[in-house]
């Protein structure tokens, strides 16, 4: 569970499963390691976190850090974190989605993302608690998020997409894709 992503300016921004790292690549200064707990201490989820994944928008010059916490129905989130500048290590606006979005008895795991002119885009997988990820998937789910209202710090309008089905079963593992040739192209 291992991600990176660079920015214009050489900043670098690493994730491995439960920790942040950040490193200046122009000056090969190390800016510093923490923990994922760490870094969204801010939201006061005190469940585990795992499975970040991270991405930098050249449209916006910012970086953007989603992980998750927690692995059961009622301690399940979506934690995601826009920075406020191309600075890695300036301020970040943070946010806590529910990784539980229809208080059942589900939970969410291996996210994946992408984003477009206006939106970021996490996909999900909602699971059965205390089953196996291959026997336990019910479905998965895609947030959209506006990433403007996010890079702001403002509250976020969002839109939550589910019942994505092929052939009346649910599609697993549904992951967002970027353009290719022109970044943030697509609408």
């Amino acid at each position: 569970d291992n991600e990176v992503a660079i920015g214009n300016n050489g900043h670098l921004l690493s994730v491995q499963n439960s920790n942040v790292y950040r490193y200046n690549t122009t000056t090969s200064t190390n800016l510093g390691l923490q923990s994922l707990s760490v870094f969204f201490s801010g939201l006061g989820v005190t469940a585990g976190k795992y499975d970040p994944k991270v991405l930098y928008d050249p449209q916006a010059n910012r970086f953007i850090l989603v992980c998750l916490a927690g692995y059961l129905s009622g301690s399940t989130h979506i934690l995601v974190g826009f920075s406020n500048s191309d600075s890695i290590n300036g301020t970040w606006h943070l946010y806590d989605l529910p990784g539980n979005p229809f208080s059942d008895s589900l939970w969410t795991d291996y996210p994946m993302i992408a984003v477009n002119n206006n939106e970021l885009f996490i996909t999900g997988n909602l699971l059965h608690a205390n089953q196996p990820w291959q026997t336990g998937f019910v479905e998965t789910v895609v947030w959209q998020l506006n990433k403007w209202d996010g890079y702001a710090g403002d509250s976020l309008r969002t839109e939550l997409h589910s019942g994505i089905n092929t052939n009346g079963r649910p599609v697993r593992n549904l992951c967002p894709v970027e353009a290719g040739a022109l970044p943030n192209a697509s609408p």
